[in-house]
Parts: C-alpha cells; structure tokens; sequence
C-alpha cells in the first residue's frame, strides 16, 4: 500500500507471522511497529520504534514531523529532530544559527548546553531578578555588589 503525506510517497508494508497474524508494520523500508503476542494471540506488547535515537518514533516522524527515521538530525543542523521538536524548532530547517528567544545565544549553542532556545535567562543581582541577556544562559547566577555611592540628599 503507497500513501502520501506531506509530499513524499510512503509504502506500507505489513508483515505477518506464521498464525497470520499482524507481526510489523514497515514504512519505506523501516520498521516502525512490532507486535509481540501471548499463548492465546493477545496483543502483549507493541513496540514503537526510535530507530536513528533522536527522541522521536519512527511512525511520528514519518507521520508528523516529516523528518527522516533514520537520521537524527534530518536538516543536518547539529540539534536532534526529538530536541527540536521539543523545544518548537523546526527540525527539517536549518534553524541552527537563529535566535529563536533573543538572548544572545544561537539555536544550536543552547542545544549543546542543554538550555531552552525559547526561554530568555534571568540574572540575579544581589538576590534580585536583573535584565535577561548572555551572563545567565538559564542559570541563576548571582553577582556581588558593587561599591554604593552616596549621592547628596
């Protein structure tokens, strides 16, 4: 069975065992559901599959996110399609090099160090929230004081 969704061709192909029944389900080639039975040909498991580990399963991909079950990283943007997915990137855009909340640090340097690209950081000064911006990157971070002036009442 040929379908299409978002564009591109998929087949089905189902795969039964020896008791006829349904065994897998592949798409494209790729396994993206197994069946597992009981003694009595109850369901006892499915198993959805993650084959290239990105976070997401292969029939979601294929389904929803239009991104390749076998690459984790479909747009070749050095974030993995589940983390992209995650965090309302776009994981078939090289979305990379953006600044998706402003805050001074590209898609792909909050993915590596593992911080929100769609949460602005907040600084803590003294105890107090300061400006969001570079220093936190979603951490708290707090500064020591500076030197008060007096100023002339």
């Amino acid at each position: 069975m040929t379908s299409t969704a978002h564009g591109a061709a998929m087949t089905y192909q189902y795969q039964y065992d020896d008791l006829g029944r349904l065994n897998t389900i592949n798409v494209n080639g790729s396994s993206i559901i197994t069946y597992g039975y009981d003694t009595a040909s109850n369901i006892k498991s499915i198993a959805a599959m993650d084959s290239d580990g990105d976070g997401l399963k292969d029939a979601d991909e294929l389904a929803y996110y239009n991104t390749d079950p076998q690459r984790p990283d479909t747009d070749w943007d050095t974030m993995l399609d589940g983390w992209e997915v995650a965090h309302q990137l776009q994981p078939t855009v090289n979305d990379a090099a953006l600044d998706a909340d402003g805050d001074g640090f590209l898609n792909s340097e909050e993915s590596a160090s593992g911080t929100d690209p769609q949460a602005i950081p907040v600084v803590y000064v003294n105890g107090n929230a300061a400006a969001g911006g570079m220093a936190g990157h979603g951490r708290r971070l707090s500064l020591p004081s500076r030197t008060r002036c007096n100023t002339p009442d």
